[in-house]
Order: C-alpha cells, then structure tokens, then sequence
C-alpha cells in the first residue's frame, strides 16, 4: 500500500507540474494571437528565435 501511495504523490506533483507548463504556454499564445499581441511577449520571442540579444538582456532559465 505504500508503494502506491508513493507513486499517487509522485504522479500528483507532475501533473501539477504540467498543469502549470500548459498555463504558461497558453497565457504566451493569448499574448501573441492578432488583435492582443503582448509587444514585449512578440520582441523576447524574436531575439530567441534569431539568436540576437541586447547587451544589457537578462537570461532566465527554468
């Protein structure tokens, strides 16, 4: 029995993990749909696609 306790929390803790990576995934594609672009959201995501950032950028890694 405990061993399935175990696995319950541990699978709880990744779909919770997951759950919070859709939500920031999907506040990101409201941010850039026509009509509601996010200028900040829109000019981040170009620099990482092209690999060109200001001198003075701050990098967050998760």
């Amino acid at each position: 029995m405990r061993h399935l306790s175990y696995d319950y929390e541990v699978t709880l803790l990744e779909y919770e993990n997951l759950k919070s990576q859709r939500e920031a995934l999907e506040k990101n594609v409201v941010g850039m749909r026509s009509g509601s672009i996010d200028v900040d959201l829109l000019e981040e995501r170009i620099q990482v696609m092209l690999g060109v950032l200001p001198e003075n950028a701050i990098v967050l890694v998760r």
